[in-house]
């Protein structure tokens, strides 16, 4: 989820944590979990959600900056990526026509 907001991806983690219908489905069939959250996930992106537990922790490595360079990011979308508006507080990030993310 490194390239959703963090508000979202707070969003996403307490509705989780709360809502057993939407962890079921947020698990099954993330596209359209997202969806209902006003999240529409481009059809060449593909998410998985694996839930952790207190035995089993995973680590998520970034995609490598030049594997996203070859695919013609816009300077806004890679810096999304990098960082930059990771960093901020700043709340929803909108490219690509696509609300609340940054692919």
């Amino acid at each position: 989820m490194s390239q959703l907001s963090h508000d979202l991806q707070a969003e996403i983690v307490a509705k989780f944590w709360k809502d057993e219908a939407f962890k079921q489905e947020l698990l099954s069939n993330p596209n359209a979990a997202l969806k209902a959250l006003g999240v529409e996930v481009p059809s060449n992106i593909e998410v998985q959600v694996i839930e952790e537990t207190a035995n089993k922790v995973y680590l998520v490595l970034p995609v490598k900056p030049s594997i996203l360079a070859a695919s013609e990011l816009s300077d806004e979308q890679l810096e999304a990526v990098a960082g930059g508006r990771m960093a901020d507080k700043t709340g929803t990030v909108t490219s690509a026509g696509v609300t609340k993310c940054c692919w």
